[in-house]
């Protein structure tokens, strides 16, 4: 069942995200991911772009595009065109992007 959550964002809700992110199997795939995409702009130490608005930091407690792990799915899915975040789910899939989620959440405590 575990792999069946990364095959549809649709179905995905933040609890399943949030199991996503303490398994290793969806964390080191979202990494590899993450690494080869992602990091042109947020760095592959998640850290973003110091000063210049260009991936904002993936680590602190600042949730730009809303606070929950659905809203980052939106994010990579759709994009923020004005921000310059292209919409990454066309490209690389709902499978892809919930391990990417998965691998960014990885790096947060769940908030009960």
């Amino acid at each position: 069942e575990a792999v069946k959550l990364a095959d549809s964002a649709s179905q995905l809700d933040d609890g399943k995200l949030w199991q996503m992110s303490r398994n290793a199997v969806f964390v080191d795939a979202g990494r590899s991911t993450f690494n080869s995409i992602c990091a042109s702009c947020h760095q592959v130490s998640l850290k973003g772009i110091d000063d210049s608005g260009i991936g904002p930091n993936l680590l602190d407690d600042v949730w730009i595009h809303g606070s929950k792990p659905t809203d980052l799915i939106t994010v990579v899915d759709k994009g923020v065109l004005v921000k310059g975040m292209p919409a990454w789910g066309p490209v690389i899939g709902a499978k892809k992007t919930s391990e990417v989620v998965a691998y960014i959440l990885s790096h947060h405590t769940e908030l009960k």
